[in-house]
C-alpha cells in the first residue's frame, strides 16, 4: 500500500486508475486498521493543507463517522431531483462503510456549485411497504386456544383465580401469579412484519421479542430454576433471584442467569447465535463448552466452538430502541434484517460486495431506507408489491 497515493486521494488528486486502486484498499480486511489510522491523522486538512472550518470539520466527521440519519418521524424526506456534488459525495462517505476522507469531500464541498443529477429511487417504485405499527403477537395457550393480540382491547385476557393475564394500554403482556398458582406453558409467537413486542413474565423478568421471533415459556416458576425457550431474538431483563437460576434454551445452546441484561440474537440463516450481555453476568454454554461472558462481551456460537468479542453494543440493541443501525455491515445481513421486519422478499439479480453504514429510524417506510442506500451509486433497488429486487447500477 503506497502512504503517498492515499494521500494523493486524501487531496482528491488521483486519477480514475489510482482512485480505484485506493478503493480496492479500503475494501481489503487486512489493510482496514491502517487506512482508518493514516485517515484520523489527516482528515482534518483541506486540499489546500489549511484546517478545514471547524463547523464544516465537525459535519463532515459526524457524516463519516456515524452515517446517515433520519429524523425520529413516521414521513421519509422528500426525494429531491437534483443534489449538489458535495451532498452526494457525503452520502456516499457516510453509507459505504469506507470513509472517504474529508479532504476531497472539501475539494467538492468548496468547488463549482453546479449541480449533478440526483438518485430518484421513486422511479424504480411501484409501491411501497410501510413500516409496522403494531406488534401482531399471536398468544398460545396451554388448552390450544390462540388469542390475536392485536385484535383484542387492553385488559384481561385469560387466567383463573390464582393468575391474572392482561394486556396494557401499550400493547405489553404481563403476567401476575399467585405462589400456589398450577403451572401451565404459553407460547408468544411475533411475526414478520411486526413491531417488538414486551413481556412481563410471573417472576418480573421483562422480554422483549423481535419480529420472527418467538418464547415459551411457564405461567408460574416451579422447581429449582426459571426456565425458557426461544427462536429468533429477544432481549431479557431478568429479575434477580439467586437461589433459582433463570435458563434460556435455543436449540443445543444454555444460557443461565441470576440477574441481568441481556439480547439473544439465534435467527440462524448461515449465521452464529450471539448472546450479547449489557449488565450482569452470563454462562453460555453448548455440548462440553460453556464460556462466562462480562459486560459488554458477545458470544458467538458456532457449530464447534464459542468465541467471544466486543460488539458495538447499541448496533446489537437497535431493534428494540427503534433504529437501524449498521457499521460496516454486508447488504445480505441488513436486508435479512429489513425483510423480517417490513415482512418482504428480497431477490439479487447481482452481488453487491460493499459494506455500509447506516443509522435510520425505524418508523420510516421501506423506500426512505433503500433510498438512503442507493445514494451511494453502488447499488439499486426496485420495490414491486412486497419484493424487492437488489442489483448494480
Amino acid at each position: 500500500m503506497d502512504i503517498e497515493l492515499l494521500r494523493k486521494f486524501l487531496e482528491g488528486r488521483t486519477t480514475a486508475d489510482e482512485t480505484a486502486q485506493v478503493r480496492a484498499w479500503m475494501e481489503d480486511p487486512a489493510l482496514a486498521d491502517t487506512i482508518r489510522q493514516f485517515l484520523s491523522e489527516n482528515w482534518n486538512q483541506s486540499a489546500t493543507g489549511e484546517p478545514l472550518p471547524t463547523a464544516l470539520r465537525e459535519e463532515l466527521w459526524a457524516g463519516i463517522s456515524h452515517g446517515i440519519e433520519l429524523p425520529d418521524t413516521a414521513a421519509p424526506a422528500p426525494v429531491t431531483p437534483v443534489r449538489p456534488r458535495w451532498q452526494r459525495a457525503l452520502a456516499a462517505a457516510a453509507v459505504i462503510g469506507i470513509f472517504l476522507t474529508a479532504g476531497l469531500l472539501y475539494r467538492n464541498f468548496t468547488s463549482s456549485s453546479k449541480p449533478a443529477e440526483g438518485i430518484d429511487i421513486a422511479r424504480n417504485i411501484s409501491t411501497d411497504v410501510p413500516a409496522p405499527d403494531a406488534s401482531r403477537a399471536v398468544l398460545e395457550l396451554s388448552d390450544g386456544r390462540v388469542i390475536y393480540l392485536d385484535e383484542i382491547a387492553a385488559g384481561r385476557i385469560a387466567g383463573d383465580s390464582m393468575l391474572n393475564v392482561t394486556r396494557d394500554e401499550s400493547g405489553n403482556l404481563l403476567y401476575d401469579a399467585a405462589a400456589e398458582a398450577m403451572a401451565s406453558i404459553h407460547t408468544v409467537r411475533l411475526p414478520r412484519g411486526s413491531k417488538p413486542l414486551r413481556l412481563v413474565l410471573s417472576d418480573g423478568t421483562a422480554v422483549w421479542l423481535n419480529a420472527s421471533s418467538s418464547i415459551s415459556y411457564p405461567t408460574v416458576f416451579t422447581g429449582s430454576e426459571r426456565s425458557v425457550s426461544m427462536t429468533g431474538e429477544a432481549y431479557f431483563e431478568v429479575a434477580k433471584d439467586a437461589q433459582h437460576p433463570f435458563i434460556v434454551e435455543q436449540g443445543d445452546s444454555r444460557i443461565r442467569v441470576l440477574g441481568t441484561h441481556f439480547n439473544v440474537n439465534a435467527y440462524g440463516e448461515g449465521e452464529d447465535r450471539r448472546v450479547t450481555l449489557l449488565e450482569g453476568s452470563v454462562e453460555v454454554s453448548r455440548g462440553s463448552t460453556s464460556r462466562l461472558l462480562t459486560p459488554g462481551q458477545q458470544a458467538a456460537i458456532g457449530d464447534a466452538r464459542i468465541s467471544v468479542s466486543r460488539p458495538d453494543t447499541e448496533a446489537v440493541m437497535a431493534w428494540k430502541n427503534g433504529q437501524f443501525i449498521y457499521d460496516g455491515t454486508d447488504i445480505r445481513t441488513m436486508l435479512r434484517e429489513i425483510s423480517r421486519y417490513y415482512d418482504v422478499e428480497v431477490t439479487y439479480r447481482d452481488e453487491i460486495p460493499y459494506r455500509f453504514v447506516a443509522r435510520i429510524s425505524r418508523d420510516v417506510p421501506v423506500s426512505a431506507f433503500l433510498e438512503k442506500l442507493s445514494l451511494t451509486g453502488l447499488v439499486i433497488f426496485r420495490i414491486e408489491g412486497r419484493n424487492i429486487t437488489v442489483s448494480k447500477p
